[in-house]
């Protein structure tokens, strides 16, 4: 259910609340809506069931409450003497645009490539650690003084209309402020604001009005000031020159990171795999299977690994094996690996090395 509209906006451009006593209950051809794309008048609607609030004389479909957060955030900043601006990271998967080739190269010499969605993927879970240490500091965050700040509420900017723009005085250096209550930034526009190296943030307030008694500048001041984490850039400007100066030494870090996320992920592997084996000894017919099932399944998931340790552990259970049944006999065996067409996926040196252990 939407929210009712608790203010709007008197003759003077100031916003005014729905108990304010100079209110009165009914149309109110001096008070508008606070949304600049709408300004129509509105009803006072002060009756004795429902919370009181204003209505658009006639219905518009527009509701207004967003507009009147933004006027209520720009006065909250009035109040305020500074602004903390967050820090700008950027994740892993953020900076592999930037140096795709490199990367590529890299995963090549390895034998092995990073899963694209690492972060929703439970195999992948016990990397995270090291993974979130690839994080790169752009902007190390910072104090905005606003004394010597403009403020502007919706104030269009060619195709694009920012829900706050703060402008130094004097010059043409703006942040532009999106606050998020119902709709996010579309992806559209984000590419815009990319294009035109915008100084963009967004404040997550989707959270924190829920009724019409949050809109207050005290409520609205509380969590600005207060709730810093809410704060993230959609764009910060001249991240291209940043990442120019300092490419070399975000590769070096990146590189590492993968190099340890696969020496994590083959220790994984192992320490989940060879113990399963062991055990494997007590059925060996199943422990033939098992192997033909983990050869297609690397063929699909795990092309990172060279042959492991652990298909020795399997061949050593085979040959110590006093279980061995007419399915799983050595000519059998090598049907069947010839049937997987293992020497075409590992070569004939690998063949003949495993072979011979028979």
């Amino acid at each position: 259910m939407a929210l009712k509209l608790p203010k709007v906006l008197d003759r003077n451009g100031d916003l005014i609340d729905i108990n304010d006593s100079s209110v009165k209950r009914g149309f109110n051809p001096n008070l508008k809506c606070p949304d600049p794309f709408c300004q129509s008048p509105v009803t006072a609607k002060k009756g004795s069931i429902r919370d009181h609030h204003f209505a658009h004389s006639p219905e518009n479909g527009c509701t207004g409450y967003e507009s009147m957060l933004h006027i209520l955030a720009k006065e909250v900043l009035k109040e305020l003497e500074k602004f903390e601006l967050p820090d700008y990271k950027l994740y892993f998967n953020e900076l592999i645009p930037y140096f795709k080739d490199e990367i590529n190269s890299y995963e090549k010499k390895l034998g092995f490539q990073v899963p694209d969605k690492v972060y929703y993927s439970y195999e992948f879970s016990h990397c995270l650690t090291n993974w979130d240490k690839a994080a790169i500091q752009v902007f190390p965050g910072c104090t905005l003084d606003l004394s010597d700040i403009d403020l502007f509420v919706e104030k269009s900017i060619k195709d694009m209309t920012p829900d706050l723009r703060l402008q130094l005085k004097n010059t043409d250096r703006n942040l532009h402020i999106e606050i998020y209550v119902t709709h996010k930034v579309e992806n559209k526009k984000k590419e815009r604001l990319t294009e035109r190296n915008l100084c963009f943030l967004e404040i997550d307030l989707s959270n924190y009005f829920k009724s019409s008694e949050d809109y207050s500048i005290e409520y609205v001041k509380s969590i600005l000031v207060n709730k810093r984490y809410l704060h993230n850039w959609l764009h910060f400007p001249n991240l291209e020159k940043f990442l120019k100066r300092n490419r070399q030494s975000i590769l070096n870090e990146m590189l590492s990171r993968v190099k340890v996320f696969y020496d994590d992920y083959v220790e994984f592997k192992n320490e989940e795999l060879i113990p399963e084996i062991r055990n494997f000894e007590r059925d060996p017919n199943y422990a033939i299977r098992l192997i033909m099932d983990l050869k297609k399944d690397r063929s699909k998931k795990y092309k990172c690994l060279e042959i492991p340790e652990f298909y020795y552990l399997y061949i050593a259970i085979f040959q110590n094996s006093s279980e061995f049944s007419e399915e799983i006999s050595n000519q059998n065996i090598e049907r069947q690996i010839r049937k997987n067409d293992f020497v075409s996926r590992w070569g004939e040196d690998v063949y003949k090395k495993i072979y011979g252990k028979w």
